[in-house]
């Protein structure tokens, strides 16, 4: 039997080229339920349960060393090993023929064929028909196939290319609708919806650059209304109205500058900043600063004036106030401008008597000592006024013994 012969093959015959291919138990019970030669694959079916377990634990190691053969490699050992499987059956079945000729109850076509399919799978009989016949037969057909591709051409581009064929020139819309209706399978009215909608969703700018094109006066209005109903589903209303939101709106920033620039209309002032999305509170503090900075570096230049009368005593606080409040200056910005209008009062007043005292010392009504205490007399710093003593004297030519 083809069994004996089996058992005396190399340990590389023992392997299968696809794991899930064996299901011995579902081969067996399937040969046992449709025939009626049990007695005749015993032999085998015992010769399979001994096999298995060697099997299982050198199949992995088998195959691990074909994994790292060359290609040319295979392909020489293929050419050796297929015809030795295949002369290996054809004697199994000559031997069953033979007993057949004597045996008034020879094994089934079936069984004889499932002991075969049990010997190419264990041999790993498939790879190596694949690798001289299947895989060159599989490259033969598809080249086949191309060839009637080329002859044929009966296949559809994709849809994107496709509808940049149509939008260049280059196809029929006619050739777009056939396209849905044969490969998306849908009916004549709807394919014709679908290329209406597709029109206006390639071959188009980005909503942005359209509106840029409008302002341009290089395409119309509707055409950016159908293209944000086409893309983006809008209704006509909608549509319109978004596309009003495109026309560029300047900055609450931008605006304060321009004010510095020109004088602004405040209801366009209003309007932008409503565009922006500012509250009415917030609107009305943006136009009362734009009211206000044109006059700003005015009312900058006033304080300073201001500020220099009340110095010199030509304005009192409430005349200094006054004159703030009219420019619109806020209770504290009033209040601090007037501390420092003090301080440089006071300021002025005492370089004035330091002068004097300075000016009687040089036409000697002063003497040192006397200059000094004239001068922290009027509430300038010891040291300070040690200074100035020392420089004086300096000035006459006296230089003054450091106590």
């Amino acid at each position: 039997m083809m069994a004996q012969k089996a058992a005396g093959i190399n340990v590389d015959a023992f392997i299968v080229s696809v794991l899930d291919q064996l299901d011995v138990a579902n081969l067996v019970l399937e040969s046992i339920i449709k025939y009626m030669d049990i007695k005749s694959f015993e032999s085998y079916m015992t010769y399979l349960y001994k096999l298995l377990p060697q099997w299982s634990k050198d199949a992995a190691s088998i195959w691990q060393n074909f994994a790292r053969y060359t290609p040319d490699k295979l392909i020489d050992h293929a050419k050796n090993v297929l015809p030795q499987q295949l002369s290996t059956i054809l004697d199994y079945w000559d031997t069953q023929l033979a007993e057949a000729q004597v045996n008034k109850k020879p094994m089934t076509a079936q069984a004889i064929a499932l002991e075969s399919r049990y010997y190419q799978l264990f041999q790993g009989h498939d790879l190596w028909v694949k690798a001289l016949v299947g895989y060159p037969s599989d490259i033969a057909a598809e080249k086949i196939r191309r060839y009637w591709n080329k002859q044929t051409g009966y296949e559809y581009p994709s849809e994107k290319d496709l509808l940049l064929l149509w939008k260049l020139g280059l196809e029929t819309r006619e050739k777009v609708e056939d396209y849905y209706r044969e490969i998306e399978a849908l009916p004549a009215e709807t394919a014709k919806n679908i290329v209406e909608m597709r029109k206006w969703q390639v071959g188009w700018p980005s909503l942005r650059d359209m509106n840029v094109l409008l302002q341009l006066q290089k395409i119309d209005k509707s055409d950016v209304i159908n293209y944000m109903r086409y893309n983006y589903g809008f209704s006509t209303t909608m549509a319109e109205n978004m596309l009003d939101l495109l026309d560029y709106t300047p900055s609450p920033s931008e605006i304060l500058r321009l004010s510095d620039l020109i004088p602004l209309d405040m209801n366009w002032v209003e309007e932008q900043l409503k565009e922006n999305g500012l509250a009415k509170t917030e609107r009305d503090i943006y136009i009362k600063a734009i009211r206000k900075r044109p006059l700003r570096d005015e009312a900058t230049r006033m304080s300073t004036v201001l500020i220099e009368l009340y110095q010199y005593g030509a304005i009192n606080d409430s005349e200094f106030k006054k004159c703030l409040s009219q420019l619109e200056l806020t209770t504290e910005e009033i209040n601090a401008k007037l501390i420092l209008a003090k301080v440089l009062r006071q300021k002025y007043i005492t370089l004035l008597k330091r002068d004097a005292k300075i000016y009687l010392y040089r036409k000697g009504v002063y003497d040192e000592e006397t200059l000094r205490e004239k001068l922290t007399y009027i509430g300038i710093d010891l040291a300070v006024a040690n200074a100035i003593v020392e420089l004086e004297a300096a000035k006459k030519g006296v230089e003054l013994i450091e106590e």
